[in-house]
């Protein structure tokens, strides 16, 4: 979107193309009074030279330097009419050449609206100094230097016919610094204005992001209340509350982790319960019960551990019993054959007391042993 500047620079360079247009079918229209009534060298010279201007400014407008190409045909606008009104056709300066002083309003007004407007006035100090030089220091016509005063310095003589076409271009001059002036300070306000509505458009734009970002935030804020611990605020590269977003999702990290801690703690808890039971069971005694292997997640390699006790002693105390009942056969086996030997061991009867009692005794400590092993079977 170009600026108001930017605009008012193509309009110049639209209307300097009517200008130029225009100039062209007006010097077309000019070249005849060169020749008619009668070979005018200075009307030739002024439309030779402000046709060459004329191609120079459109080149420049083309190109997109429209205060060159303005600058150029205005002031060759200027110095084309300067220069017809120095080379007439007698070498005199007649009452009919002075009207050639008033079209110098032409230049005036272009500046006025194709230029800034200091040059109206620059403009206008060159045309007048022009036009006094040019009557006072040029020859005039019988019928003119009748008509001027002799009494008074040659400066003054023109004085009558100088005030005119310098009040016509001084009153141009005002009005087209006035318009260049409007132009400028409507420039400046256009300008200004852009600016307005550029920060009401950054401002709108930065008020609709920060209420996206709080959108967002309340969003998380709601999960959050719900218990939605893994809801997290979108974060964006634009985002005006970037860093406090940020913020919100790290410290919903850390409270997601202690959740998880506590959740983790809790289930440690209960399998530390389950497995007190377990151990207690094994305390009691009952060493059929399996490991709570599927109810211990966490503590499995400590089940796993105490299983394989568990297991273990199962198959210590089997084969302790096995030891145990072969040893109360054993015994049985020598009281059988005390017996057999007391009838020929008439003379040792202590001896064959001593060991029945031994035996009685080890038959008694077996089933005991056997006893209290099979709590465990």
């Amino acid at each position: 979107m170009p600026t108001a500047r930017q605009r008012e620079y193509l309009r110049r360079s639209r209307l300097l193309s009517i200008l130029l247009l225009t100039a062209v079918i007006l010097t077309a229209i000019l070249l005849p009074r060169g020749f008619l009534p009668v070979f005018d060298p200075g009307t030739m010279l002024g439309v030779a030279g402000f046709s060459l201007i004329i191609v120079a400014s459109i080149i420049l407008n083309r190109r997109g330097q429209v205060m060159a190409a303005a600058s150029v045909f205005t002031i060759g606008l200027a110095t084309a009419i300067a220069g017809s009104q120095l080379a007439t056709p007698s070498g005199k300066i007649g009452f009919e050449d002075l009207a050639g002083y008033d079209l110098l309003v032409i230049p005036l007004i272009i500046a006025g609206i194709l230029l800034p407007s200091r040059v109206s006035i620059l403009l206008w100090i060159a045309s007048a100094l022009f036009i006094v030089l040019d009557l006072g220091l040029a020859q005039h016509g019988a019928s003119l230097d009748a008509y001027l005063p002799t009494d008074i310095p040659a400066f003054l003589r023109v004085y009558p016919v100088a005030i005119y076409p310098v009040i016509l271009t001084a009153v141009v001059a005002v009005i087209s610094w006035l318009a260049a002036r409007s132009v400028a300070r409507a420039l400046e306000e256009a300008d200004r204005t852009a600016e307005l509505q550029q920060a009401y458009a950054l401002l709108a734009e930065q008020k609709r992001g920060l209420e996206e970002a709080i959108a967002a935030i309340q969003q998380v804020h709601a999960r959050v209340a719900n218990g939605d611990l893994s809801a997290r605020a979108p974060m964006r590269a634009n985002d005006p509350l970037l860093q406090l977003t940020v913020s919100l999702n790290l410290t919903l990290d850390r409270l997601a982790r202690g959740a998880m801690s506590a959740v983790n703690l809790e289930a440690v808890d209960q399998e530390v319960a389950v497995l007190s039971m377990y151990i207690a069971e094994l305390a009691q005694a009952n060493l059929h019960r399996p490991a709570p292997t599927q109810q211990l997640h966490r503590l499995a390699p400590l089940t796993f551990g105490l299983d394989q006790i568990r297991t273990g002693m199962l198959q210590a105390i089997e084969y302790t019993r096995s030891l145990v009942e072969q040893i109360g056969a054993d015994n049985k086996t020598v009281g059988q054959h005390v017996q057999l030997l007391a009838p020929f061991v008439p003379g040792e009867p202590e001896l064959i007391d001593l060991i029945k009692h031994g035996t009685e005794t080890v038959d008694a400590d077996t089933m005991r042993l056997q006893t209290y092993l099979s709590r465990f079977l």
